[in-house]
């Protein structure tokens, strides 16, 4: 016979009657579930650490197609011509209303004495170039950057570690040089001449940008370029 003691029974009873304790009096309370560890991040590969120079080059030359386009659009539009006669009508306009004391004349004498002038840029086509422009002055410094942290490695020859560090250093260039080009374009009224000079600067910039990458790709060694 099991003995109870006084004021247990109670306990015992309301215990059972919510489901805590079996018939036999074995707790029924589930063991607490024991924490799900974390799954365990991958490594990060090779691949993912080191950018293929490659690829990277690819990219910065794009760039600096896009932006020589745009730097071609700015110049077409601020040396857009006409030409006018003396007395400031534009040619095309005198040859459609030729006065009839002129007519059987020969055209060839009228334009001689015609000039060319610059047609006033238009500035919703300035501002798009410009827009592009520095959008992609943004792109230009993180992929040069890229390129230069590859070329760090030491199989590289030291020339191609210079180069890398000029193509940071023309780029930084080339950014105040888009900030002088956002002046001019804000100008009232944009200066023809002015905008020539310095949308051309920005070309020749370009250009010798993309000679730079073609000496980087030379003389980097050929594990960069095909990993």
């Amino acid at each position: 016979m099991i003995k109870i003691r006084h004021g247990v029974l109670p306990a015992l009873l309301t215990m059972a009657s919510a489901g805590i304790l079996s018939a036999s009096g074995q707790s029924t309370t589930p063991p607490a579930a024991s924490p799900t560890p974390a799954p365990a991040t991958p490594p990060a590969t090779a691949a993912a650490q080191i950018p293929n120079l490659t690829t990277s080059m690819s990219e910065l030359k794009e760039t600096l197609r896009r932006m020589k386009g745009d730097s071609e659009d700015i110049l077409h539009e601020v040396t857009r011509t006409e030409q006018v006669m003396p007395n400031g009508v534009a040619v095309d306009s005198f040859s459609n209303n030729v006065p009839p004391q002129l007519q059987g004349v020969n055209m060839v004498a009228i334009d001689a004495m015609s000039h060319d002038v610059y047609l006033p840029p238009r500035v919703h086509w300035l501002n798009n170039s410009l827009a592009q422009l520095l959008d992609l002055q943004s792109k230009l410094q993180a992929e040069t950057a890229i390129v230069a942290k590859i070329v760090a490695d030491p199989e590289c020859s030291s020339g191609a570690r210079a180069q890398g560090m000029v193509l940071g250093d023309i780029t930084t260039g080339l950014g105040k040089d888009l900030g002088a080009l956002e002046v001019l374009i804000r100008e009232t009224p944009p200066k023809n001449a002015n905008l020539n000079l310095a949308a051309h600067k920005i070309e020749d910039t370009l250009s010798g940008m993309e000679k730079v990458c073609d000496r980087l790709w030379k003389e980097a060694p050929r594990k960069l370029k095909s990993r």
